[in-house]
Formats: structure tokens, C-alpha cells, sequence
């Protein structure tokens, strides 16, 4: 995963992309001009601890499209004959909602297009750790 370090004072700021992990200096006058630089190589993104996104702006575009209907995703989509390939449901063709690209976030590999019910049901499923006490929060309160 990418991080940020202030590198010892609040104007010299080093973050490094989550994705193709290519790192980014800033040096400014102060914490906040060093902010607005660094919007140039990050977007924002409130809920960070940085305020920035984790990735670079580059591969955010690239995650994006991906979404969209880039051609790799159009041909995942038209192999699963346009339904999620878990629950089966038809999926629209356009639309950034209507189709998220599954991919395991250990070994990055994509695994298919999911509708947006399965994508949020399958983040629990990959956190192995998570999804064992889930189960075991679950069978705590079924009767026997």
C-alpha cells in the first residue's frame, strides 16, 4: 500500500501511488501550499487520513475506465453474456454503477464483472480474517 511521510517538517511531503507505487515530492513554504501541490499528482479524497486518494491520478483515470466499459471489461462483460458472474443478474452496458470489475486485492488478479450488490458483498468475502468471525457472529445466534 502507498504512504505519505512529511519527512520531517511540514513542507517536505513524500507519497508514493498505491498502484504503480512511483513516489512524489513536494517541498513548499507551508503545510497548506504543499496540499495544493500535491492535488496535482493526487485527487482528494476526504475519507484518507492525508485527504488525498491513494492512488495517483493516472491510475485512478485508469481504474475509472475500467469501470466505464474499457474493452478489457466490455469483453469480461460479454463472456459472462451480460450477468454478474455471481448472482446472475443482468447487467446494463453503460453506466460506471452498472458493472465493477472483481479482482482479488491480494494477487490483483480480475476475477469478473460483479453488479454493485455482489462487488460490496464480496469486499467482506476476500478479508478471510473478517469472514471467519462473521461466521462465527452469524452461527452465535442460530438455534441448534
Amino acid at each position: 500500500m502507498g504512504y505519505m511521510d512529511w519527512c520531517g517538517s511540514v513542507t517536505d511531503w513524500y507519497k508514493e501511488c498505491a498502484k504503480c507505487e512511483i513516489g512524489f515530492w513536494v517541498v513548499a513554504e507551508n503545510r497548506g501550499s504543499a496540499y495544493e501541490f500535491m492535488k496535482e499528482f493526487f485527487g482528494p479524497d476526504t475519507k484518507s487520513p492525508d485527504g488525498l486518494e491513494y492512488g495517483c491520478r493516472s491510475c485512478m483515470m485508469r481504474q475509472r475506465r475500467g469501470r466505464i466499459g474499457s474493452t478489457h471489461r466490455d469483453e469480461l462483460l460479454k463472456a459472462q453474456n451480460y450477468m454478474c458472474a455471481i448472482c446472475q443478474q443482468v447487467i446494463k452496458v453503460i453506466g460506471i454503477s452498472d458493472g465493477y470489475v472483481d479482482h482479488d486485492h491480494i494477487t490483483k488478479k480480475e476475477r469478473g464483472i460483479l453488479c454493485n450488490r455482489c462487488n460490496v458483498r464480496m469486499s467482506g468475502v476476500d478479508d478471510d480474517e473478517w469472514l471467519s468471525k462473521a461466521i462465527a457472529y452469524r452461527d452465535s445466534f442460530r438455534c441448534a
